[in-house]
C-alpha cells in the first residue's frame, strides 16, 4: 500500500513539473516588447578613453560624478521574448564591487591599476565570460561575460580614471535543452505508470 501511495505520489509531482514546463515554454516564446536602451559606451582606444550616451546612466543628470569612481560597470540586459536590451549600470567608489545580476555572483576587486575578477587577474581587453547552463526555466540558458577596459577616463567631463567593463548578460532561448528535459519528465512518468499498474494487478491478485 505504502508503495502504491509512493508511487501514485511521484507522479502528481510529474504532471505538475510537466505543466510548469509546459507554461514556462509558452510564457517563454511568447514576445514581450521591445526594449530600446541598452549600454551605449564607445572606447576610443587612442586617446583611452570611453564616451557615454547619456541615456545610459539614467541618473546622469543628477550627477553621477559627484564621487569618484573607482570601478564602473556599464552591462547590457537581453532577455529572451524581448527586442533589444537594456542597461544595467553599477559603481563602487571603493576598491570593491560585487555585479548585481540575477545568475551568478562576480565580485570585482581594484589594486592599484588592475582588475581582479573573482580575485583572478583580468588582463586589459581581456573578457570574462561566466556560462549559467542551468536556470530555474529549462528552455533559456543565461550567460554573463564583459570585456575589462583598463583604466580610463571619459572623453568628456571628469578627467579622473577609473577602472571600466563593458559587457552583457541575460538568456537565450534553447529549444533543445527544454526538449531534453520535457523528454526526461515524459520518460519516468511512463516508468512510474508503468511501475503503478504493476504493484495494482500484484495487489489484486494476492487478494
Amino acid at each position: 500500500m505504502r508503495k502504491v501511495v509512493g508511487v501514485r505520489a511521484g507522479i502528481l509531482v510529474l504532471d505538475a513539473l510537466l505543466i510548469c514546463c509546459g507554461v514556462a515554454g509558452v510564457l517563454t516564446l511568447r514576445f514581450h516588447g521591445f526594449v530600446d536602451f541598452p549600454c551605449f559606451v564607445r572606447y576610443d582606444r587612442e586617446r583611452k578613453c570611453v564616451e557615454i550616451d547619456p541615456r545610459t546612466i539614467p541618473q546622469w543628470s543628477s550627477g553621477p560624478e559627484s564621487a569618484p569612481r573607482r570601478i564602473e560597470a556599464f552591462l547590457t540586459v537581453v532577455e529572451v521574448g524581448w527586442s533589444g536590451g537594456g542597461c544595467s549600470y553599477q559603481h563602487s567608489n571603493t576598491d570593491g564591487l560585487e555585479l548585481q545580476n540575477p545568475f551568478t555572483k562576480v565580485t570585482l576587486e581594484r589594486v592599484d591599476d588592475h582588475l581582479k575578477v573573482n580575485d583572478k587577474n583580468l588582463a586589459e581587453d581581456k573578457e570574462f565570460k561566466r556560462p549559467v547552463p542551468f536556470t530555474l526555466n529549462p528552455w533559456v540558458l543565461a550567460d554573463l561575460r564583459f570585456k575589462n577596459l583598463g583604466l580610463v577616463k571619459y572623453c568628456e567631463g571628469n578627467p579622473e580614471e577609473r577602472i571600466v567593463v563593458v559587457g552583457e548578460y541575460g538568456t537565450e532561448l534553447t529549444p533543445l535543452h527544454g526538449l531534453a528535459f520535457l523528454g526526461v519528465l515524459v520518460g519516468t512518468r511512463l516508468i512510474l505508470a508503468r511501475k503503478l499498474r504493476k504493484l495494482r494487478a500484484f495487489r489484486a491478485s494476492s487478494q
